[in-house]
């Protein structure tokens, strides 16, 4: 397991990464930070998930 990875894999051992812009959660799930080495080359384990810049810009203000 790389450095990053220790710095970005939850309790479950998995990786989550936004499936819109792919910055990656952080171990604590404070933060969503763009880790290049993730992008380049995807690391086994890895979950798509929403940040929230994502999902205030795509699903805020959904009209009928």
């Amino acid at each position: 397991m790389t450095n990053a990875e220790e710095n970005y894999r939850n309790r479950s051992g998995i990786i989550v990464m936004c499936m819109y812009c792919r910055r990656t959660q952080s171990k604590a799930g404070a933060r969503w930070d763009r880790v290049e080495e993730f992008i380049q080359n995807r690391p086994k384990d890895v979950s798509d998930g929403l940040c929230d810049d994502c999902m205030a810009r795509y699903y805020s203000s959904q009209k009928s």
